[in-house]
């Protein structure tokens, strides 16, 4: 590998990172004040956050981005803005109030009575149902009861029967469900009214017109240098949220978007198959319509957006929420990923509101958001290669995967929490991040930890390492090409059916438990695969989700694709391709010679991602496992022995190895390597100096112990003890947030020491002898204390900095575990000696 890989040991500083920085038209000074904050922590990037800005587009708006690109010019730093008034996006600035009120989405919902036959000249009321001013009646249907089932027999449309405000038919024997197929907007939520229709491009016209345009008609000269692009947060059809939920078929009363073009894109009489479960119907409806509807978003929505940013110079980003599945719905959602962010130059996720937490990853886990649990197999398993895969086979997103991230899990959220939600990250291929948020506001409640929040947090000072951190990590697996082992096919088109379906995430999180990588390619995509690539991605293997009814469409792709397809099912399971069934997927996966890395591990926590750039093989490695170390030995398939570099990105730390072909490796909780070898100079990296441990003994210390809340520089006596406690315990100081400083002696020898704190809660800042050791912000809090011991009495301080929470206890936070804070021990002392390993 060329100069770029020790570029990147080195901490190469890159625009990777873009935190929220909400604007709440404060006076100029405060938000200069909060870009030097993100500017001191090797920040380079800033996107700013709208919705909190009650002048957006207007004159107070334009000033403080006036201001804002040019502080950000002159420290050479980018900016993205969030690109509407009120969240989601969609918005518009509020034109659609009503400026243009008629160009405000609808939806279409059902309505139904029972009645039996035969009739002859019947009727029923059919205007009674029209129950809002602005409904109208788009179908009425007459379906056949299949006695004694949920299911139907046959369809008759019956719409011409509507006269006045009855609806007039003839029947044959048999029970019958008549529906009425309403337009409506009465499945909004009320503040959701105003809203882009997203099946109208005019309506996305005119949201260009309001909101992007404006910003180039002033800002034109920041195109393209400072200003790198627009972002849009969750926009979705947003039919069904007044009932609180996303919307999938086969649901009766449920709203699904509507158009007055869709008449003339679907079958119209087969409508009913919406929301009813309709013999040679209710497949092909739902599909239809979800294709439709699905494909006029992408066209529309993000294809518009993304096209006028693209021919302005600058780059179009975002997310939709992805939440349980969620990105295949309706509702909240857009019912398709790939199509929703089509248009966009980089995929993009959140994980944000505990939807990851750490070690609840076989159980889903409560927090704080509407569906009230998270579905640990998605978030898991799904949702981060959902953003790496596209980012992968989409040649316009150039490798480039972005996450918003640590947003509204409260102030409890830690520097643990936070290297253990990036690892996650990482080593599902994301490359680019928007952390949340930095607010120039006091006290600000809105979606908490606010990383600087104007001096308060108390571990605001070690932010940058968690930063710096990111900032190595991105570079490195940026600018290259992922290896996979397999594609797994989008399963949108299953949900959206909603027959029997094996869900993908159980087929991933098999392949993942068991060290086999993979990407998720949307079936759009099945026709660009040459011999098995993708944009330069080599699967030796298509998996197809087993499903009761995969779409003709959709089978015709797979059939024609260039790849080996095999079709992976719970059963047995009768299909035009080869059938393993999940229990024996690893076996397949193993006897085929599939394997990219296999290890003596026997678990399910160590993950792995392996990326190539300019001939060198780089391996991330990480243990999601919060309790206990991995020690294992590694083959990796494109390493056949010598020399690599295990590379530590947290401590910026590489060391040379050389092994016959077996890499041993240990990760405690919480960390990653990097394993890189192949086209590689190893001049100026150090070799492994094997440590033995000679010695050790337990610290029994007296400590005297003192105080500082928050943003207090003076430290106040507290205690002084040789038992070591809980400082926010029940009995102690349960309401304090702040740093607690340790401050005792211990007799040595000079020599090579180890010192281990045990546990700490959270920070532990480490000095001997008046002399800065080191920092560590997640266990194990060991430090290499042999340039600092002396013969004799050496003075020691350990300063703890616990999280927000305990001070501030906000609603967000109640979804976490409060750990304990402070200094636990137990403190040992380990002496050691080293020789080098080669």
């Amino acid at each position: 590998m060329d100069k770029s890989v020790l570029d990147n040991l080195k901490g190469k500083q890159h625009n990777y990172i873009a935190p929220f920085l909400w604007l709440h038209n404060e006076d100029d000074k405060y938000i200069v004040a909060e870009i030097e904050r993100i500017f001191e922590c090797g920040i380079r990037s800033v996107c700013l956050e709208s919705r909190t800005h009650e002048e957006f587009c207007r004159d107070d708006w334009w000033s403080d981005i006036k201001l804002i690109f040019d502080e950000c010019k002159k420290r050479d730093m980018n900016v993205w803005i969030l690109d509407d008034k009120h969240f989601p996006s969609g918005y518009a600035n509020g034109i659609f109030e009503e400026k243009y009120k008629e160009l405000q989405s609808f939806g279409i919902t059902e309505k139904h009575i029972d009645v039996a036959g035969p009739v002859k000249d019947g009727c029923a009321m059919a205007s009674c149902h029209l129950e809002e001013n602005e409904d109208e009646m788009v179908g009425v249907f007459a379906l056949k009861h299949i006695p004694n089932t949920e299911k139907y027999s046959e369809i008759m449309d019956i719409t011409n029967g509507l006269s006045g405000d009855m609806v007039y038919f003839d029947l044959p024997e048999g029970m019958w469900r008549i529906v009425f197929a309403i337009k409506t907007k009465s499945g909004k939520w009320e503040r959701h009214l105003p809203f882009c229709d997203m099946l109208n491009p005019k309506a996305i016209d005119l949201f260009i017109e309001e909101v992007y345009q404006p910003h180039y008609d002033r800002f034109s000269e920041y195109f393209g240098n400072t200003f790198l692009g627009f972002f849009s947060d969750e926009p979705s059809f947003l039919n069904n949220t007044a009932n609180g939920s996303s919307t999938v078929m086969g649901i009766p009363f449920a709203h699904h978007p509507w158009n007055d073009n869709l008449k003339e894109k679907i079958e119209l009489k087969n409508l009913a198959g919406l929301w009813f479960d309709i013999e040679n119907v209710s497949d092909e409806i739902r599909y239809s319509f979800m294709d439709t509807i699905t494909k006029a978003y992408s066209e529309n929505f993000c294809g518009k957006l993304g096209d006028w940013c693209r021919e302005h110079n600058v780059l179009y980003i975002g997310h939709i929420i992805e939440d349980n599945n969620t990105h295949a719905k309706t509702g909240h959602g857009p019912g398709h990923y790939f199509r929703a962010i089509e248009g966009q130059d980089m995929s993009g996720i959140d994980v944000v509101l505990h939807q990851i937490i750490p070690g609840l990853t076989e159980c889903s886990n409560a927090g704080c958001v509407s569906y009230k649990h998270m579905e640990n197999d998605f978030f898991h398993y799904y949702l981060g290669k959902l953003a790496s895969s596209f980012a992968h086979i989409d040649e316009k997103k150039k490798g480039r995967a972005m996450c918003e991230i640590f947003g509204a899990y409260g102030w409890a959220e830690g520097t643990k929490i936070m290297k253990y939600l990036m690892d996650h990250m990482f080593v599902r291929g994301i490359n680019y991040y928007v952390p949340h948020a930095f607010s120039p506001k006091p006290n600000d409640d809105d979606c908490p930890p606010n990383f600087y929040d104007t001096g308060k947090n108390p571990q605001y000072k070690f932010f940058k390492r968690n930063m710096d951190y990111m900032n190595i990590m991105c570079n490195m697996l940026s600018d290259g090409k992922h290896i996979s082992t397999c594609a797994i096919l989008y399963d949108a088109e299953n949900r959206w059916v909603n027959k029997d379906f094996l869900p993908l995430e159980k087929i991933a999180k098999k392949l993942y438990d068991n060290l086999f990588d993979y990407d998720i390619i949307p079936a759009d995509y099945l026709d660009k695969i040459k011999d098995g690539a993708l944009n330069g991605e080599k699967y030796n293997v298509l998996i197809v989700p087993y499903s009761e009814c995969i779409p003709n469409e959709v089978m015709e792709k797979l059939q024609k694709a260039d790849i080996k397809v095999i079709a992976v099912s719970e059963n047995e399971w009768e299909t035009h391709f080869e059938n393993v069934t999940l229990d024996n997927l690893i076996a397949y996966m193993t006897k085929n010679g599939f394997a990219d890395a296999t290890a003596d591990y026997d678990g399910i926590f160590l993950r792995y991602y392996h990326y190539t750039r300019d001939n060198a093989h780089i391996y991330m490695l990480s243990n999601e496992d919060i309790n206990n170390e991995i020690n294992t030995k590694l083959n990796l398939s494109a390493f056949n022995g010598g020399k690599y570099i295990e590379y530590d990105a947290f401590e910026n730390k590489a060391v040379i190895k050389e092994s016959d072909g077996e890499i041993e490796l240990s990760l405690p909780p919480y960390h990653s390597r990097l394993i890189i070898f192949g086209n590689v100079d190893f001049n100026g990296i150090p070799k492994l100096e094997k440590t033995e441990i000679k010695e050790e003994k337990t610290l029994n210390l007296e400590y005297k112990i003192s105080v500082a809340e928050r943003n207090e520089e003076e430290f106040k006596p507290y205690k002084t003890t040789d038992k070591l406690f809980n400082i926010t315990g029940r009995d102690e100081l349960p309401h304090f947030s702040g740093h607690i400083k340790y401050e005792t002696e211990f007799d040595a020898e000079k020599g090579k020491y180890i010192l281990d704190l045990g546990y700490v809660g959270e920070v532990a800042e480490l000095y001997i002898n008046g002399e800065f050791v080191g920092e560590k912000l997640f266990p194990p809090y060991r430090f290499d204390a042999s340039d600092f011991i002396k013969d004799g009495k050496n003075q020691m301080e350990i300063v703890v900095s616990n999280h927000n929470g305990f001070a501030v206890r906000d609603f967000f936070s109640k979804f976490l575990l409060f750990e304990p804070s402070g200094l636990l021990g137990e403190v040992r002392l380990e002496k050691y000696t080293n020789e080098s390993s080669l």
